[in-house]
């Protein structure tokens, strides 16, 4: 695209701005907006004029928005490596922790179980004695 056709298609751009913000009624409105944008910029420039904090401020302005923006992660680079070690690592923290989680399953059903068998020969122990209280009052 040529300066000239990108020039003309923002002049049809602001002119149709224009015709939806002020109307067509209006007949002066050719440079309305234009202007506007113009005197708020002059009175911008004349009131930051001489200041020297918002000056510098102003100038970091663009550095400000490149670190704002939500695209700016993923412009940073990271070297394919680099990203693969990332991954590697989560992936050998994960089997990590699978692992324990495993070995505490194992453990807590090795404890459920060897109550289950105590409580289980408990049981036989209770029930054998009742057995043999029936059987000697009937001799």
């Amino acid at each position: 695209m040529t300066d000239e056709t990108s020039i003309d298609s923002i002049e049809r751009r602001i002119s149709k701005l224009e015709q939806e913000v002020y109307d067509t009624a209006t007949s002066d409105s050719e440079n309305k907006s234009i202007e506007t944008l113009m005197n708020i910029h002059n009175r911008l420039q004349s009131a930051v004029t001489g200041r020297e904090k918002i000056t510098t401020l102003f100038s970091k302005l663009d550095d400000l928005q490149k670190y704002l923006d939500p695209s700016f992660k993923e412009h940073m680079t990271l070297t394919e490596t680099a990203k693969l070690n990332l991954i590697l690592l989560d992936a050998a923290e994960l089997t990590s922790e699978t692992r324990q989680l495993i070995a505490n399953y194992d453990n807590l059903i090795m404890s459920l179980s060897k109550q289950f068998i105590l409580w289980d020969s408990m049981l036989n122990e209770i029930e054998k004695g009742k057995i043999q209280k029936k059987k000697i009052p009937s001799s």
